[in-house]
C-alpha cells in the first residue's frame, strides 16, 4: 500500500470512535543488549560518584555526556539519584503516555566527549551504556543521540491509537535531551525529519523493513529523530553528522525477546511510512527559552520538572501564560499552530501576537487569522489520539459527561465551542491576541476522551493543525514538533511555579470546524493543561494514568 494511503487510513482510524481493546503484554521496559565481549560502561550519576567501569570525568572542552543523560533521560529512583540503585527506578524526565516510555537512545559518540568514541545503546534504568560498535575516523565532535521507538510498550495499552502517542513521546524526549544539553551550556542541534534508513544505518540498526530478516527473534525499533550534543568550542560542524556513521556496518544485535503482539506489528508499518521519504534531514539549534534567564535557571527547572495529577485549577497570570505559550511557539519550527483556551472574565482562545519573535524556518506556523475563514487550510494536520495525560482511575475522567457534554464515545457537542470573531470588551493580555471568544474548556474535556477535569483547569495550551490529507512527512514532523514544544513549555511552566500536565487524548477534536471553518483541516494534535498551586503527588511518587491516554513519570 502506498505510504500516503496507509497513513491516511491510520489517521482516520485513530480519529474514529473505535474503542481500544484489552491490554496485552508490553514486553521488557528496555532493550537488552549483550554485555560481551565489551562490558557495559556505567556512568557517573554525579561528578563525585565513582562506580566500577565508570566513564572518566569530563575535562575542559568536553561534553559531559553522563550529566546530559542523567538530566535528560535517566530513570530517577524514588527519593534517590539516577543510577545509584538506592530505590526502584521508575520515573523518567520526559513525559510519556501511560508511563510506557517507548523511546530508546543510541549514542554515536565522537571526539570531545567524556565517553570514549564509539556506538552505544543507552540503558535509562541502569544509567549505563552498552558498546555496540566503533566510531568512524571522521566522526563529528560530540555525540548524536538517535531516538528509536519500541511500539509494543505503548501499543499494549493504547492499541490502534498508539502510533501518534509514540511520536509525541519521542518529541518530549527530544526536548528533554536538548534542554539537558542547554542546561550544561552545550549546543544541541535537533533533527526531526531525517529518513529512517539514514537514521537506522547511522545507529547500526537494520534498515526499514529488514529488521526481522536481519535479526530474527528480536523486537524491532523504529528511528524517528536525532539530537546532536556538541562539546564547547567545537568549531564548524558538518551539515550531516549522520553520514559518516551510516557508512559503517551493523552494530551488535539485541538479545532475543518476546514476539511483538498484533497492535505493535500494526504500528510498525505506519511508523515506517511516516519516516521513509528520502530526506537527509534538517538540523535546527535548540535555544534557551526566553523565560529562563540562564543555564542555571534551566538546570533548576529540569530537576523539579514533573507532570501534576488532576485537578489543575487556578488560572495562570497573564505574563505566565504568555511566557509558556511563547516557549511552545519558539521551541522548534512548528508545523502546527499554538493557542491557549482560558476561562474567567474573558473566556476564549488566545494566540501569540504575530509580531512576536519566532525561530527561522517557521513559515506557516501561525494560527489562521480569526477574520479569515479560509486561513485554516494553511494550518497542518494531526491525529486525534491519546498521548500524554489523563485522570486517576476512578477520578472525574472515568465518569460521565463533561460539563453537560456527551459521554465519552458519543458525538461531539452541537455548535462551535467558541466564536471565531472577537467580541467587544475582550481585552487579551499583553503579547497575546484573541483568536476566538467563548468558553472552550468543557468541549475540550469531551474531545480529550471525556477527561472532565479539563473543564475546570486554569488553561489549556493546544497544538493544532494536521489536515486529513496531510502527507506522511508532515504528520510525522507535526507530532514530533508538538511533543518537543510541549516539553519546552512544560519546563517553563514548572520554572514559573505552575502545575502542568501534557494532554494527548484527542478524538473528534476538529478545532477548525468548531470555529466555523472547513472541516478536516485543523485538528487538535497535542495539549498542555496548566494550573496554579503546589504539585500533588501520590505517596509512592507515581502519577496515575487512564486508558484515555494518561501521562505518568
Amino acid at each position: 500500500m502506498p505510504p500516503a494511503r496507509l497513513v491516511a487510513q491510520a489517521l482516520a482510524e485513530v480519529r474514529s470512535d473505535r474503542p481500544v481493546g484489552p491490554d496485552t503484554p508490553a514486553g521488557p521496559a528496555r532493550t537488552h543488549w549483550p554485555a560481551h565481549p565489551h562490558p557495559y560502561l556505567r556512568l557517573r550519576p554525579h561528578p563525585r560518584a565513582r562506580p566500577p567501569l565508570g566513564a572518566p570525568a569530563a575535562r575542559r572542552g568536553q561534553a559531559a555526556l553522563e550529566q546530559v543523560l542523567a538530566l535528560g533521560l535517566a530513570a530517577q529512583p524514588h527519593g534517590g539519584t539516577a543510577g545509584t540503585g538506592s530505590a526502584p527506578a521508575r520515573l523518567r524526565p520526559a513525559a510519556s503516555a501511560g508511563g510506557r516510555h517507548p523511546v530508546n537512545a543510541h549514542l554515536l559518540v565522537g571526539p570531545g566527549c567524556s565517553v570514549p568514541p564509539g556506538l552505544y545503546a543507552y540503558d535509562p534504568l541502569g544509567h549505563r551504556l552498552a558498546p555496540r560498535g566503533p566510531a568512524p575516523g571522521d566522526a563529528a565532535p560530540g555525540a548524536v543521540a538517535v531516538l528509536t521507538l519500541s511500539p509494543g510498550r505503548t501499543a499494549s495499552h493504547y492499541g490502534h491509537r498508539s502510533w501518534p502517542l509514540l511520536l509525541l513521546d519521542a518529541g518530549h524526549t527530544v526536548a528533554a535531551l536538548a534542554l539537558a544539553a542547554l542546561a550544561l551550556d552545550l549546543h544541541a542541534p535537533v533533527c526531526l525529519d531525517a529518513d529512517a534508513a539514514l537514521l537506522a544505518a547511522a545507529a547500526g540498526l537494520p534498515r526499514p523493513g529488514r529488521w526481522d530478516r536481519t535479526w530474527p527473534g528480536t523486537a524491532p525499533e523504529y528511528p524517528v529523530a536525532a539530537v546532536h550534543v556538541v562539546p564547547p568550542g567545537a568549531g564548524p560542524l558538518p551539515e550531516g553528522p549522520l553520514a559518516s556513521w551510516a557508512a559503517l556496518p551493523l552494530g551488535t544485535a539485541p538479545r532475543p525477546g518476546p514476539a511483538p503482539h498484533e497492535e505493535a506489528r500494526r504500528a510498525g508499518p505506519v511508523l515506517e511510512a511516516l519516516t521513509t521519504d528520502g530526506s537527509p534531514g534538517t538540523w535546527w539549534p535548540a535555544r534557551l527559552p526566553r523565560a529562563l534567564s540562564s543555564a542555571g535557571a534551566l538546570r533548576a527547572a529540569l530537576r523539579v520538572r514533573r507532570s501534576a495529577p488532576p485537578p489543575l485549577e487556578g488560572a495562570p497570570g497573564d505574563e505566565e501564560l504568555a511566557a509558556v505559550l511563547e516557549a511552545a511557539v519558539t521551541a522548534a519550527p512548528q508545523p502546527t499552530a499554538w493557542c491557549a483556551a482560558v476561562g474567567g472574565e474573558r473566556p476564549g482562545l488566545l494566540e501569540q501576537r504575530p509580531e512576536a519573535s519566532r525561530p527561522a524556518g517557521t513559515a506557516g506556523t501561525g494560527a489562521p487569522d480569526s477574520a479569515d475563514p479560509g486561513g485554516a487550510a494553511a494550518v497542518p494536520p494531526t491525529s486525534g489520539s491519546p498521548s500524554a495525560d489523563g485522570a486517576p482511575p476512578g477520578g472525574p475522567a472515568s465518569g460521565g459527561p463533561a460539563s453537560g457534554g456527551p459521554a465519552p464515545g458519543g458525538p461531539a457537542p452541537d455548535g462551535p465551542p467558541v466564536r471565531g470573531v472577537p467580541g467587544p470588551g475582550a481585552a487579551p493580555p499583553p503579547g497575546l491576541r484573541l483568536l476566538a471568544e467563548g468558553e472552550a474548556r468543557p468541549t475540550l474535556a469531551v474531545w480529550a476522551a471525556g477527561q472532565s477535569w479539563l473543564a475546570d483547569c486554569g488553561a489549556v495550551l493546544l497544538a493544532h493543525g494536521v489536515p486529513d490529507d496531510a502527507p506522511p512527512h508532515h504528520v510525522r514532523t507535526a507530532h514530533l514538533a508538538a511533543g518537543c514544544a510541549a516539553g519546552f513549555a512544560q519546563t517553563v511552566a514548572g520554572a514559573l511555579g505552575l502545575r502542568s500536565r501534557p494532554v494527548g487524548s484527542w478524538q473528534r477534536a476538529d478545532l477548525g470546524a468548531a470555529l466555523g471553518r472547513e472541516p478536516g483541516r485543523d485538528w487538535v494534535v497535542h495539549g498542555l493543561a496548566l494550573g496554579t498551586g503546589r504539585t500533588g503527588r501520590r505517596p509512592d511518587g507515581e502519577d496515575h494514568d487512564r486508558r484515555t491516554g494518561g501521562e505518568t513519570r
